[in-house]
């Protein structure tokens, strides 16, 4: 391929102006400490300036006096300040007139670098495609990521004063304290009395991890869960299908609904009165803010935009999304190698994170749990047996297992139908469990009420 002869976006001036200040600024001006906060070293474009920048950034850290001699002396024997001229180069440095406009200077090095950045992420897509060896679709998560980190990069984060989350959170309190039937809960509610008492309903960026070994009704459960949300209360949710097509969903939620048997269902051996209800169970659909994707192999960079594409939708409705749902965890997909399945998951776990904070609602993410779990006499699972355990126990604002003691017992009548949701991580609140009823029939969670 051809290079283009073109000299990178810089600005040498702004460069040495930057460096300049620093030797007449005193160690308790507040523009020292912005410039530390919104350069890095490879931000600058010469090398000479890079390396300047770096010995600056060491004595302050060691909290020494910054001045010409100080200097000379942190980059004596650096092999680049060296080739410069050493002093001499400083002596240049220093003839720069001091300006006091020093962070128009700073915004002008930074804008530069993203330039650069940019450029580079270009020339690099440019010649993978060119060469043929990856993937197109590859390359269109690479280059969405690389240009999402771009955008992080513009966005970085500062300190806001704390009454700013005050009134956020009075806000919250509010809202619940003004709701006079007590049903409300801070965040969404499950639709599931004991367990909405407990975590008080998924909070606005959390991420909840569900686990269960297979046959327990976790797809069903977070199916009991988004119809609560979405039917019942017209929530706008999202279920990214992973693994089971969508129409294999709906029909679940059609048993669910309709409270049909679900192999009647496909069957078609529904009686009458069934099929009516049937029919108002697809109108209750139709008419509901749920949306399913049931792509296969989505990456997080794709769900990321579909969710964008969807929350803009719903904001031009004046509406708003409400929930996220992830079947499952492992099967979120990559075009990335990894060292490890421990990395992968790793990698994948802080995504989730991330596309819960950044959208500002509950992501709920099945995750498969380790055959550890059979081994042991008391089949109940334990934060341990998460597979990959270590980045999703730590990422996870809370984690729920779902436990089903008749499968393991059929034989025990007094556990028949009977469905435990362990609650074994709960950032901001206490543990425990509660007992709901299952009907496998249908496919249907309920609240279990014993009677005193």
């Amino acid at each position: 391929m051809q290079e283009l002869d073109y000299i990178p976006p810089h600005n040498l001036d702004a460069e040495q102006t930057v460096l300049a200040n620093f030797l007449s600024l005193s160690m308790d001006d507040s523009r020292r400490m912005e410039v530390f906060q919104r350069l890095k070293p490879n931000q600058f474009y010469k090398k000479i300036h890079q390396e300047i920048f770096k010995a600056l950034q060491a004595l302050d850290g060691r909290s020494e006096n910054i001045d010409y001699i100080t200097l000379a002396n942190e980059l004596e024997g650096n092999r680049i300040y060296e080739d410069m001229g050493g002093k001499t180069y400083l002596d240049k440095l220093t003839a720069v007139i001091p300006r006091a406009n020093v962070l128009s200077y700073v915004e002008i090095i930074a804008q530069k670098a993203k330039a650069r950045h940019l450029i580079s992420i270009c020339k690099d897509l440019l010649e993978k495609s060119y060469s043929g060896e990856e993937d197109t679709k590859e390359l269109v998560e690479l280059a969405e990521k690389k240009v999402f980190e771009i955008a992080q990069f513009s966005q970085e984060a500062g300190y806001q004063a704390a009454g700013k989350f005050a009134t956020e959170a009075f806000d919250m309190i509010a809202e619940v304290f003004e709701d006079k039937d007590g049903k409300s809960v801070p965040g969404v509610a499950t639709g599931f009395k004991d367990l909405d008492k407990l975590t008080l309903g998924f909070k606005p960026g959390d991420m909840v991890i569900l686990g269960a070994r297979p046959s327990m009704g976790k797809t069903a459960f977070c199916l009991q869960i988004a119809k609560n949300v979405a039917v019942d209360r017209r929530e706008a949710t999202v279920i990214y299908s992973l693994e089971m097509p969508g129409t294999q969903l709906v029909t679940r939620l059609f048993s669910n609904i309709a409270r049909i048997n679900g192999m009647n269902l496909l069957s078609g051996k529904i009686r009458t009165e069934e099929a009516n209800r049937l029919t108002r169970a697809v109108m209750e659909l139709q008419q509901s803010p749920l949306f399913i994707n049931d792509k296969s192999g989505m990456t997080l960079y794709e769900i990321r935009n579909d969710v964008r594409r969807l929350a803009r939708e719903l904001s031009q409705e004046g509406k708003s999304l409400s929930m996220i749902v992830i079947d499952y965890l492992q099967l979120i997909g990559s075009s990335e190698k990894y060292s490890s399945e421990q990395v992968k998951i790793s990698d994948f776990s802080r995504g989730v994170k991330n596309l819960a904070r950044e959208f500002k609602v509950p992501v709920i993410c099945l995750s498969q749990l380790s055959r550890k779990v059979e081994d042991r006499a008391d089949k109940r699972p334990m934060l341990s047996d998460l597979r990959e355990s270590g980045a999703i126990e730590q990422d996870a604002d809370q984690v729920l297992f779902l436990h089903r003691p008749e499968y393991y017992s059929p034989e025990n009548a007094e556990e028949k139908g009977v469905a435990e949701v362990i609650l074994a991580k709960n950032r901001n609140g206490p543990t425990g469990s509660v007992k709901l009823h299952f009907d496998r029939n249908n496919a249907c969670f309920q609240d279990l009420y014993v009677e005193a």
